[in-house]
């Protein structure tokens, strides 16, 4: 990524590396070592840092969501002229979209809102959480406008291998693609032989399902669908 910037014409001295940590601990300067790579962390010094949710000379309030939310980040974010965040795994229903940006860098302000027993959810549809956090991106791009946040979502085949990456401005993110993302995990290499399928909706039909797992694993996987029962009364 940093190279691709470089060919873009954006020098590393004016690149930050911002780790979203949202609420949790900052990483010191030896695990930043094993996460990115100990060269990264000596050639960036003071532009590697983590985001501190207590530190209000860094942060910026940007006011509440159409829903009465308080949307409060990072002050990289709103004084950037460009921010690139790089999620490196989807799990189900709970990561994505915009909760690397309005969590992993805001404040308990804003993340009281829906980290609760009761509005923390996993699920892909009519998901509660990510219709707050939209609200939250729908309320910064007011301020900032819709092309100064770029994403990369990924997908991991297994721990140590990327099976699927997304990117693009969150503004016009497909959602469709992110859904897809948070719905696959993928058993194997290059060509997978066995993939769980997470989702299979009531609304959908099997053949729709079918089509739609071929779409992502190909055709010559074999797929196993994983749904919850309490979801609907159709088996």
């Amino acid at each position: 990524m940093l190279e691709e910037l470089d060919r873009a014409g954006v020098k590393k001295r004016d690149i930050f590396l911002l780790g979203a940590n949202a609420l949790h601990r900052k990483f010191t300067r030896r695990e930043l070592a094993k996460v990115i790579g100990k060269n990264l962390v000596e050639e960036f010094g003071y532009r590697l840092f983590c985001h501190d949710a207590e530190d209000p000379q860094n942060l910026s309030y940007l006011g509440t969501t159409v829903s009465g939310c308080d949307v409060e980040v990072n002050r990289l974010v709103t004084d950037s002229n460009l921010t690139v965040c790089l999620n490196t795994v989807v799990w189900r229903g709970f990561n994505g979209g915009w909760k690397s940006i309005c969590v992993g860098l805001s404040t308990y302000r804003s993340i009281r809102w829906h980290h609760s027993p009761e509005g923390m959810f996993m699920s892909l549809e009519r998901n509660p959480t990510h219709e707050m956090l939209n609200e939250m991106g729908a309320r910064l791009e007011e301020e900032l406008g819709e092309r100064r946040i770029f994403k990369i979502e990924t997908v991991l085949a297994n721990p140590l291998q990327v099976a699927h990456v997304w990117y693009g401005i969150l503004a016009t993110y497909p959602l469709k693609r992110l859904r897809h993302a948070g719905r696959v995990f993928v058993a194997g290499a290059e060509k997978p032989s066995l993939a769980a399928h997470l989702g299979l909706e009531p609304k959908d039909t099997v053949e729709a399902a079918i089509a739609e797992a071929e779409e992502i694993h190909g055709k010559d996987a074999s797929i196993v669908f994983i749904r919850n029962p309490l979801i609907g009364s159709r088996q």
